[in-house]
């Protein structure tokens, strides 16, 4: 393996999305190439540090009220000393300069991430479902008989999430059943299609999901509460059944999610 095919699996693997083969394939590219391992490990404690951020937004804001309080009680105390010892037009200028520029670079500094925070979480949790419902064009006929895994996925659904699975949009034809892993985790990928519209529904455990900064809302027809986003190529809804998590996905941007939200009930 090159180092350009190494860097460009390098972010699937940090996301725990590449596959076990490619997933070898980088580590042991890794284990003898100096450069890649250095540029893995600042990926790595970058997307650490960036997850931090996004857990704790309430942090940040008061580490950011701490610091400009600290450069208030500076800027007061200096300008006591100067108004005893020094002129008053040259040193509290000055001060007030440089307080006006690490107050600034503070404001970017907190913004900037936090904006990364959102990207990631964004980037984490949308796109491998964006792309999973994107890809069933490149799938095998064979992959796509709803039949073929169906008892094993109610059977997940039931014994694992926890569901109860009752009639889905009856419009809408399941054209395909399967797993899929998601952020390490273990979802139900369930496919429907009504003429051209294409919906994807996923099924899965929600504990350390990293979920995105989406618009809430709340369904008319059953009263509860879900999150909706328009994205890049798709229309999803996400939201939570005790311990699961419910994603639709569609490209489709016409098509009402919520009509889905009705068929899964907790046990």
């Amino acid at each position: 393996m090159t180092c350009e095919e190494a860097l460009k699996r390098l972010y699937e693997v940090i996301d725990k999305e590449a596959s076990q083969i490619d997933t070898k394939e980088v580590e042991e590219h890794l284990r003898h190439c100096r450069s890649c391992m250095a540029r893995y490990q600042f990926e790595d404690m970058f997307k650490t540090f960036v997850i931090e951020k996004a857990a704790s937004v309430s942090k940040s804001e008061d580490l950011k009220a701490k610091i400009l309080s600290k450069i208030q009680q500076a800027e007061t105390d200096h300008g006591n000393h100067n108004h005893k010892n020094e002129p008053l037009f040259i040193k509290p200028f000055r001060f007030r300069m440089v307080y006006l520029a690490a107050t600034a670079a503070l404001i970017i500094c907190v913004v900037a991430a936090l904006a990364a925070a959102k990207l990631y979480r964004h980037r984490a949790f949308v796109v491998p479902f964006e792309k999973d419902h994107m890809a069933i064009h490149a799938m095998n006929v064979s992959d796509l008989d709803p039949q073929r895994h169906l008892e094993e996925v109610r059977r997940f659904v039931t014994n694992d999430m926890h569901l109860v699975m009752g009639t889905v949009a009856p419009e809408y034809v399941m054209t395909s059943c399967c797993f899929k892993e998601m952020q390490g985790k273990k979802f139900a990928h369930l496919r429907f299609a009504k003429g051209d519209s294409q919906i994807s529904l996923f099924i899965g455990q929600a504990e350390d999901v990293k979920l995105p900064d989406f618009e809430p809302a709340t369904c008319s027809k059953s009263g509860m509460a879900y999150f909706k986003k328009d994205c890049d190529d798709c229309r999803m809804i996400y939201w939570r059944l005790g311990n699961a998590l419910v994603v639709v996905v569609s490209d489709d941007k016409s098509v009402d999610l919520t009509q889905f939200m009705p068929a899964l009930a907790s046990l």
